[in-house]
């Protein structure tokens, strides 16, 4: 689910659930410190013992300047490492690029030596996955990856020792219609406008979808074009890339390919009108 700030979104979750996990997918470094990002995951953990998860990347929200040289790689260790120690109540001082502490040290009653909140990494490029690898629980596969990408950044991940044991979480558009063409149609229109037309997502992450196809989209969507348009010139083996769609069928056998490049949880973004129906049959097919 979508929201203006996440913290609000999971702590009304939090409330309306009892066993589910919850967590952020992915939550910029950027626009908090570190100390603020620590202590918030201190108090959801309160409302939700051992259900939150973590999820960090160095997305700067348009308009945002943060201070100082940007260094990603660096500043994701320092921020994932960090948290860690704080949530362990160990004494931290630390002057480094994104980290400027001294002599900080949680005493939350809450927080002891079982607490435990999973850290995922939003990472895309080469050496963020390989990082990922060497110090996170998790890796999140962004909105609007190809199989192909999931496949390369496998084979990064796979390199470490602890491949096994790294969750690797992919988010997929779904959209269950039994009206194959409308299911396809509003999956078009996602796939140009919230995909390849989605100039801040690198274009690797797009691997296999042909290079003058993106630019058509972005250049159409740049003048104003209406998306009705746009979104015919998108193939059906491309929105097949992108988004579950079709019948709860044809949905699930999108999430089967998706294991079978590595993803070993499939993170559901619903679209359509009778979005409680869809979850309600996804889950009795998956069950």
């Amino acid at each position: 689910m979508g929201s203006a700030d996440p913290i609000v979104l999971l702590s009304s979750a939090s409330q309306r659930t009892n066993s589910i996990q919850l967590g952020i997918g992915v939550l910029p470094i950027y626009h908090r410190d570190i100390v603020s990002t620590a202590s918030i995951f201190v108090a959801l953990n309160e409302l939700m013992p051992d259900r939150i998860n973590c999820g960090l990347g160095t997305w700067i929200e348009g308009g945002l300047n943060p201070k100082g040289k940007i260094r990603p790689l660096n500043d994701l260790r320092e921020a994932l490492t960090t948290l860690r120690k704080l949530w362990q109540k160990e004494s931290i001082s630390n002057h480094g690029n994104y980290v400027d502490l001294t002599e900080i040290e949680f005493t939350h009653q809450h927080l002891n030596e079982r607490t435990k909140i999973p850290i995922y990494l939003g990472a895309v490029q080469d050496k963020m996955i390989k990082l990922t690898g060497e110090i996170a629980d998790g890796w999140i596969a962004g909105f609007g990856t190809s199989p192909e990408y999931t496949k390369r950044a496998m084979s990064i991940l796979s390199n470490s020792k602890r491949f096994n044991a790294i969750k690797r979480i992919g988010i997929i558009p779904t959209i269950v219609d039994e009206d194959t063409d409308k299911a396809f149609d509003l999956s078009r229109k996602i796939v140009a406008e919230n995909v390849l037309g989605w100039v801040e997502l690198p274009k690797i992450q797009f691997l296999g979808v042909a290079e003058d196809l993106i630019e058509e989209v972005r250049t159409r969507l740049e003048k104003k074009e209406p998306i009705d348009s746009i979104a015919e010139l998108i193939p059906d083996n491309v929105v097949k890339k992108f988004v579950a769609v079709g019948s709860v069928s044809d949905c699930q056998m999108k999430f089967s390919e998706m294991r079978r490049n590595g993803i070993t949880c499939p993170l559901i973004l619903p679209f359509g009108k009778d979005v409680p129906l869809m979850l309600r049959s996804l889950i009795s097919f998956m069950s």
